[in-house]
């Protein structure tokens, strides 16, 4: 006679052996009071049956001698066999004070000569799958304390899940938002600064000057030759700061003067000191 657990492991009592039904030639062999015990508990699929019994049909009745020890012994070999071959849940329940049980879930059939369901004479072994519903039931029953997984409550758990994962997602794109708003306003307007580029390492501010108002191009190209040819360095926490002074005009037409000055905020003050950018 041959079983099916699960639609994946073969329990054949002529061989006394589990296997795989992908790789059925790849036996476990297993003792014969354990095969006796495995094929109690399918006859009893889903109730318990007591150790008094199973002493007398495993043990007793074929002139053997029963105990806790031996019995024992047997549900953690068929418990490992069935883990070793992959089955995760568990097959095998304990029933305090009383004996074991196959569990309602796992699913039984009982296999003809080519490993096909028999499908005449079957109906007292033969157990129909239980569904994920039917399933979730069972533990239910089984597990008061416990929550059932049902197909609504995957449902709930992936809309929560999808719904902090957009949370995240529009957080990450506040702070992201805030961030360059501040560096932008860094940039670009630091108290009636203009953000003309970065040269040399340097960050490049023009000063706002009614004069210069129009000239920034010229400016930065000017700048930027100067910066080439005499490249001054900057620390983190400085910048080049660019004063267009066309005062000179009144003695020489068409010229005006640039100074480049190189500025910072020194010892966590409350101040921006400037110098001579050559020093």
């Amino acid at each position: 006679m041959k079983y099916m657990l699960n639609e994946c492991i073969i329990f054949d009592t002529d061989l006394n052996s589990l296997s795989l039904i992908v790789n059925s030639e790849d036996n476990i062999v297993i003792s014969n009071p354990t095969k006796r015990l495995l094929a109690l508990l399918i006859e009893s699929h889903g109730e318990t049956v007591t150790r008094n019994e199973i002493f007398q049909k495993v043990w007793d009745d074929f002139g053997m001698v029963s105990s806790n020890n031996n019995l024992n012994h047997c549900v953690s070999k068929l418990r490992r066999v069935i883990k070793t071959l992959g089955l995760e849940d568990e097959v095998i329940a304990t029933v305090p004070r009383e004996g074991f049980m196959l569990r309602k879930e796992i699913c039984i059939d009982r296999l003809g000569e080519n490993n096909e369901t028999a499908k005449e004479g079957a109906a007292d072994i033969t157990m129909a799958c239980p569904t994920p519903v039917d399933r979730a039931v069972l533990a239910q029953n089984e597990n008061p304390g416990r929550l059932p997984v049902t197909p609504q409550s995957q449902a709930r758990l992936s809309w929560f899940r999808l719904r902090w994962l957009v949370i995240m997602l529009a957080t990450l794109c506040i702070v992201a938002l805030a961030g360059w708003a501040a560096w932008s306003a860094l940039t670009t307007d630091r108290q009636g600064e203009t953000f003309l580029g970065e040269m040399s390492g340097c960050k490049v501010f023009l000063n706002h000057d009614a004069i210069a108002k129009g000239r920034e191009k010229m400016i930065t190209d000017t700048v930027r030759s100067f910066a080439e040819r005499h490249p001054v360095p900057c620390a983190k926490n400085e910048y080049l700061l660019v004063i267009d002074d066309r005062r000179i005009h009144r003695f020489m037409s068409n010229m005006s003067r640039l100074y480049l000055m190189r500025c910072g905020s020194y010892r966590e003050s409350q101040m921006e000191i400037c110098l001579d950018s050559t020093k």
